[in-house]
This record gives structure tokens, sequence and C-alpha cells, in this order.
């Protein structure tokens, strides 16, 4: 299986502060949009990176003291991002969307008097027209979801009056045609008890709730990505088998027909999983679990989630692409996945002297299962003919392999080669725990 894979770097690289953070891929996989060090080790500048330009920085706004910007999603095609400025010299505003293309100027686009001065940038449709994210009324710190488009300016989520205890809705995905928002409703019900829970939004339709995993305690839910045609949402629940492995949550994918259902963990340290990213066509699920633990804490790692082979470390399925050990073990998480779940983004520490950086890799086939060199989905005899008849091959391809016929007996014989191919696995920590609110919240 070829791959390509690199560091991204920083703005700021040969510098004692170089970092950079990837956050969102193009569906195509050519473009990488994230934030890195900048002037002087001071502002964060959100950054446009692809293999022909490197990585190109989006600028400020100007002000006396500067501001930091993020870029938070990009179009199909990669030709326009989508992030939030916060805008030092003007704090009266404050925080404000934008959008951005390659060699052009950063757009800001200014909330109307709606009693919501602070915008957020979340998400981009396929084509760039309409922009999804979530304003805040800075006194009461109360927001709520939106999404924009040039004619129609903004449309607010209207949870009615019986929601009157909601104060925080958040935008975590958007559609490929922008027909379906997801995201989190957080309420608070008096001191710090809260509670969180996903949904679905058609902004010409219907808002739904989208539940919890069964068997926990019901008040924590979130959602991370939708597939390009919003029939499947990824995220994260707290569910039964989270309780009772000594974690708080387990990834989810939900879709109208099956409802939410666990993605399960990886194995080692407690139960934790959580989903951040889905391919277009939701085939492919991409996240991180926490793994063994290591003193008073625990690690996590990047996983891949497919249905027919479930949950793998994704560190293997690079290991097994012939990655770089190094490069491998440099990864920390992962992102995004492009539409045809072949590239991933993600960061890690960087190559040295670096004090974190972007990576992103570039597979052409996906070994469905670790060691699985003729592509039947089972490791056996056939799989260790073929690693003998192309060793030494530095372009290892499903596609280009020589490949045997499957033998129809005799494979017992060779029953050791699933310990040839297959490789250790590991895991990682989850984040903090909300509050238990109310069951009846929602």
């Amino acid at each position: 299986m070829a791959a390509d894979y690199r560091w991204l770097g920083s703005l700021t690289d040969g510098t004692d502060y170089s970092y950079s953070q990837a956050v969102a891929l193009s569906a195509d996989g050519s473009s990488v949009i994230g934030s890195s060090s900048t002037f002087e080790g001071i502002e964060e500048e959100a950054f446009h990176w692809t293999a022909e330009t490197g990585m190109l920085g989006m600028g400020s706004l100007g002000a006396p003291l500067g501001a930091d910007s993020w870029a938070v999603d990009i179009t199909d095609n990669g030709d326009t991002a989508l992030g939030t400025l916060f805008d030092y010299g003007g704090m009266s505003g404050g925080i404000r969307m934008y959008t951005w293309q390659p060699g052009g100027d950063k757009q800001p686009i200014d909330l109307p008097a709606t009693g919501y001065p602070r915008v957020n940038a979340r998400a981009i449709s396929a084509d760039g027209s309409v922009l999804a994210g979530y304003a805040t009324n800075s006194p009461q710190s109360r927001s709520n979801a939106f999404v924009w488009t040039s004619d129609g300016g903004y449309q607010f989520l209207d949870l009615g009056p019986s929601h009157h205890i909601w104060r925080h809705v958040d935008v975590g995905g958007l559609s490929a045609d922008a027909g379906v928002v997801v995201g989190d409703v957080r309420s608070y019900s008096g001191g710090s008890s809260s509670r969180t829970q996903a949904y679905r939004w058609e902004p010409d339709g219907e808002f739904e709730y989208l539940g919890y995993l069964p068997g926990g305690d019901n008040d924590y839910s979130t959602a991370a990505d939708i597939s390009a045609d919003g029939s499947i949402i990824v995220g994260t629940s707290d569910s039964a088998n989270a309780e009772a492995g000594g974690g708080f949550f387990e990834a989810f994918r939900w879709t109208e027909e099956d409802g939410m259902v666990g993605l399960g963990d990886l194995p080692g340290g407690d139960f934790n999983s959580w989903a951040t990213a889905i391919s277009a066509d939701g085939s492919v699920i991409v996240g991180e679990a926490t793994i063994e633990a290591e003193s008073f804490s625990q690690r996590d790692a990047p996983f891949i989630w497919t249905e027919e082979h479930g949950m793998r470390n994704l560190r293997d399925v690079f290991l097994d692409a012939g990655i770089g050990a190094d490069f491998v073990a440099g990864i920390e998480d992962v992102v995004d996945v492009s539409a045809d779940g072949q590239t991933f983004i993600g960061n890690g520490s960087g190559p040295e002297g670096a004090l974190g950086s972007a990576w992103i890799v570039s597979l052409n086939d996906i070994a469905e299962l670790l060691g699985d060199y003729n592509g039947n989905g089972i490791i056996d005899a056939a799989d260790y003919t073929v690693w003998q008849d192309n060793f030494g091959n530095t372009n290892l391809s499903i596609n280009t392999l020589s490949i045997i016929p499957e033998p129809s007996t005799g494979l017992a014989l060779f029953s050791f080669a699933t310990l040839v191919f297959g490789r250790g696995r590991v895991r990682r920590a989850t984040p903090s725990r909300p509050t238990s609110g109310p069951a009846d919240t929602f």
C-alpha cells in the first residue's frame, strides 16, 4: 500500500515556538486548514495548506494590537475557508466570522442587531454558499445556532418556549448541501448541574434530539460530524459500556433506521472513545480512544472504524501501509478524513525542534485487515505467499501486489501467518465529563 505522509510545519518554522494545529480537510483531500504560531509567538494565525503552495497565513484584521484567527472548516475543493477572528482592538465586537480564499483577503461577516454580538463560525457547505455556527449574547452567556446565506442572512434555531433553560447551542457539522445541521444543546438547571444532548436540525424542516446510548447516565451526547447526504451522524455519548469499563464516553454512529449505535473502544485502559469525523458516504469514521494507563494518566490513540472490521488503531493501519515508525510514533490525534476515506489529518509532536505540528497522510488503499495482502478479508496462507512473492517491494498496494488464488485446503497448516502480519494495539484518554443534571431537562 503506497502512502504519502508529512508534517506540515508552521508559519514560524525554525523558531523555538514553532507549532501548528490542523482542524479540517477538504473533501477532495487537497487542502488543510488550522492555526499556527506567528508574529514572535504572541498570536495565532489561521493557515491554508496544499502540497503545491505549502502553508499560507490568512492574516488578521490589522487592528493595533493584532488579532488571533482560527480556521474551522473548508469547502469540498478547498477554495474557500471559514474561520473566526478575535479582534483585540475592538472588544465591543470581539469575535467575528469570516471567509477566506487563497490569494484574497478575509471577508468578515458581521451579525446584524440580533442580541448576539459575538459570532463563532463552525461549518461551511460543500460549495461555500451556506455557513453555520453559533452566536453568543455576552452578558447572559447564552448562545444559539444559526445558518447564514448571502441572500437570506441569518436564520437562528428556534427551540420554542418549552426550552427556556437552554444556555448554549453549538454546531458540530453541516451536510454537503446544508440541508442538515448537527450539534448539541447544553442546558443548566440551577447551580452547576448541566445536561448536553446531540441534535439534528433541518433549517427548512424539523429539529430533533438524538438521545443517548443505552445504559448510561443520559446526560451527555454531542454530534461531531455528518455524512454528505445528511443520513449518518457521528459523535460521542455516555453509555453502559463506558460506565462498566471505568470510563465516561463511547463514540456513536446514528441513522434514522437504527438510531444511536455505539462503536466500541480500543483495547487497554478505561473504556473511552469519541468520534471526530466521517467520510462522505459514512463508511469510514475516525476519532480517538483510551489505551493503557501510564501512572496517573491515560494515553489516547487515533482510531479508524469501518462496518466490516469495527474499530482499529489508526497507527497500526499506517504502519501496515509502510509509513515510517518514527512518524507514526509522533501522531497524537486524528481530526478529519477525506470524502473517499483515504486521506487523514491530525496533530502530533512534529519534527525535531517543534512544539507540535499538523500532519497529513494519504493512502492509495486502506488494507481492511492488517496483513490481508490479497484483500479477501481473511488472514491466511494465501497472504503469507503474497508477502513472500512481494518481499522487498517498496510500493505495496492491494492493486499492484502479485496475488495468488485462495487455496481451498490445508490452510490450517499456515495459521501462524496471522502472527506474522498482526500488530499490537494501543489506546488513549478522554475529555472532562460534564456535571450531571436532572433527567427531565429534555
